[in-house]
């Protein structure tokens, strides 16, 4: 498949619209398009986001319109890199109405889009099904069109207006769902250039998660109960028969019913809603384990344990770590009440939040306005987020997340912007925080995108940065956790970037086998640039830093320096500040480096190694010892005598920043302090302060 790059023909330059993630509860606008419906959005391991969405076009005097996709990616800080109202992903005319498309990321880091349109562009008349066409489009980061404009298209498929995509490890499986009882549904892979893996068309369909390695497991409505099977990437059954979980299928009027989350393991926790009495509905759950056993029992378990009330639109969250299963769902009580609620289910089927679950919202409200379930999400630690919304009136609703401990108590609660409309929510989950990107509308009417970040600990702006001062010896530190390895050269690998091991090295004179971090062989032959990330510090724009390095060289092939920066995947952030000098062919461990930083900005920042060399494969090596950072404590001082008004404090530290002594008002005496530099504040009564630097 011919790879296509979209350039603008007015101007070749890279255009980046500056947005950033939200600093309070007032989220973002993602795109800058007016009458942008349907978002879905999904994050690349290296912490952007792609976000996709429609826009339609009206016929004249018909009652139909035409939608057409674009596409956004954001970096990790919210600034748009396809330019502020994104990409145009197809002009392809496609009936906006009773349709679904899809949005998911390869292990490239790579969006795939699907969409069902009509490849029939001299039809004006697209009010029939045998109008969809599916299609599949592969976009990289650079706008690149990597399987073509036209995308990979099932040109003989004419009436499949539902499309989906699933990714399993490196392998895109991708679905149609036809319109027409006599036509079956469509599944199948794609490869990584673009092709169909099989000829024909797999008979297998049904919602799908990645099971151990390639494989996955297929969930679907059966003749009898749902059913589950787990296939190889061949499509071929791995367990002798399907297995039947429950006793009842999915009563769910959704398009994808049930609600499926791979439990770490090769199994699989399945929710979903099943019918009850004549008009009633109760939310249940299964566990499979990866050989095909359900370990709920032979029918699943209610989220409550009696068949009162009406129970429904759940949504699903899996703590691997604990074999927990998180259900949250949304249940009318007798006289008007309303509750949002959630269960807690063991690998067994125990119901941990008792029998009835737990209430997270409850309200009563005779007009029937009650709450809307948008998801839940596992914090690493055991914990919880769910994001709600609180249904006040008539297009007017208030859009909450809230996180829940281990107990299903509430720990934190932030609204996320005014009371308004909230259609699509998207809530996904990142490395320390989450995102939500829904539709809204804007004070004109407009349909628009908007979109908020929320840090795990209830926060907009990061405040769990690591604390100064700061230093790490990597010889003695084990295999650092909070350090990212960033390899930047042409073309990266895993077999050219900073690695943390054991080399031998020259110390103090003698050959010696010691952990570190080091370049290491380049089997690639390439030219090094790469980056060693620290973890984040919060440094102020008015200190200055002390940062000291251990860094050694057995040869002349490498440049070594430092850069601040704010992320862990885009070079593009970091900024030089020093070279590093290097030891070379010997360690002296009583020596290091040491270089100073002031940062043009206050904010959170992270200091990286950045190591390249001018030549490709270099054999000689680079290894980095230890790193430290800490405020600069004569930073701000001038040692002049500018007077100030009456003074009301005096307070000493000594040179590494320890409190000596606070003395109020003006009488301060020197001679109970011991040889050495100190720090004098001193603060007025009007606030203002001066500091002065004395040597006793």
């Amino acid at each position: 498949m011919k790879k296509v790059t979209l350039i603008s023909t007015s101007l070749v330059v890279a255009l980046t619209a500056c947005a950033q993630w939200n600093t309070d509860k007032s989220p973002i606008q993602v795109t800058s398009t007016l009458g942008a419906f349907q978002p879905k959005a999904a994050l690349t391991a290296d912490g952007k986001m792609f976000i996709s969405w429609r826009t339609a076009k009206t016929v004249e005097g018909e009652a139909l319109c035409y939608s057409f996709p674009h596409l956004q990616l954001l970096d990790k800080e919210g600034n748009a890199l396809f330019g502020k109202s994104g990409l145009d992903v197809s002009n392809h005319k496609s009936p906006s109405w009773n349709s679904d498309y899809s949005l998911v990321i390869t292990s490239d880091n790579c969006a795939v889009l699907s969409n069902a349109d009509s490849r029939t562009e001299d039809s004006e008349i697209l009010d029939r099904y045998d109008t969809f066409t599916p299609v599949w489009y592969k976009i990289g980061q650079n706008k690149d069109f990597l399987w073509g404009f036209d995308g990979v298209a099932l040109n003989d498929r004419k009436d499949s207006p539902f499309t989906k995509t699933f990714v399993i490890g490196d392998d895109i499986w991708i679905q149609d769902q036809s319109n027409s009882q006599n036509v079956t549904d469509y599944f199948n892979r794609i490869t990584s250039g673009g092709a169909l893996a099989f000829a024909e068309s797999q008979e297998v369909f049904g919602q799908m998660v990645q099971s151990i390695d390639d494989n996955f497991i297929m969930v679907k409505s059966g003749s009898k109960g749902p059913e589950a099977q787990r296939y190889n990437r061949d499509c071929q059954p791995v367990w002798s028969e399907p297995v039947m979980f429950a006793s009842a299928n999915s009563a769910s009027r959704n398009l994808y019913p049930y609600s499926i989350l791979s439990d770490g393991k090769g199994g699989a926790y399945i929710a979903w809603v099943r019918g009850m009495g004549d008009f009633g509905h109760m939310v249940c759950t299964q566990h499979i384990d990866a050989l095909g056993t359900p370990t709920f029992g032979l029918d699943a378990m209610d989220v409550y344990a009696t068949e009162d009330f009406d129970h429904d639109y759940q949504s699903l969250a899996v703590d691997i770590k604990n074999n927990r299963a998180l259900v949250i769902w949304i249940f009318k009580a007798d006289g008007g009440t309303y509750n949002l609620q959630a269960q807690l289910f063991s690998e067994d089927g125990d119901r941990l939040f008792g029998e009835t679950g737990m209430p997270i919202a409850t309200k009563n409200d005779e007009a029937g306005y009650a709450f809307k379930n948008h998801g839940v999400l596992s914090v690493d630690d055991g914990e919880w987020l769910i994001c709600y919304s609180d249904v006040k009136g008539w297009a007017k609703s208030e859009l909450y997340i809230e996180r829940l401990n281990k107990d299903g108590n509430s720990v934190w609660k932030q609204q996320i912007g005014d009371a308004g409309t909230f259609n699509d929510v998207s809530f996904i989950k990142g490395d320390d925080c989450s995102f939500i990107v829904y539709e809204t509308k804007d004070e004109e009417g407009n349909k628009i995108l908007k979109a908020a970040r929320i840090y795990d600990d209830g926060a907009f702006v990061k405040t769990n940065t690591t604390s100064l001062p700061y230093s790490i010896d990597f010889r003695t530190s084990g295999m650092p956790t909070d350090w990212v390895a960033l390899d930047k050269s042409t073309f990266s690998s895993n077999y050219g970037k900073l690695v943390y091991g054991e080399a031998l090295v020259k110390i103090n004179g003698s050959k010696t086998n010691t952990k570190c971090i080091f370049t290491g062989s380049n089997i690639d032959n390439t030219a090094w640039n790469d980056y060693y990330i620290s973890p984040e510090f919060k440094l102020d724009a008015n200190k200055a830093y002390k940062i000291k390095t251990q860094t050694v060289c057995d040869g002349g092939s490498y440049d070594v320096t430092l850069k601040y920066g704010t992320s862990t995947a885009d070079d593009a952030t970091f900024t030089k500040f020093a070279n590093c000098t290097m030891q070379k062919n010997n360690f002296d461990t009583s020596k290091s480096d040491e270089v100073t930083l002031k940062v043009p900005e206050s904010g959170v920042y992270r200091i990286a190694f950045h190591v390249t060399s001018t030549a490709g494969g270099p054999q000689d090596n680079v290894y980095l010892m230890s790193f430290s950072i800490k405020e600069d404590a004569t930073s701000g001082i001038d040692n002049s005598v500018e007077a100030l008004s009456e003074i009301a404090s005096i307070t000493v530290h000594s040179i590494d920043g320890k409190l000596i002594q606070t003395v109020k008002g003006s009488k301060f005496c020197s001679a109970s302090l011991v040889s050495g530099i100190y720090i004098i504040t001193m603060k007025d009564t009007q606030g203002k302060t001066k500091s002065i630097k004395i040597t006793k």
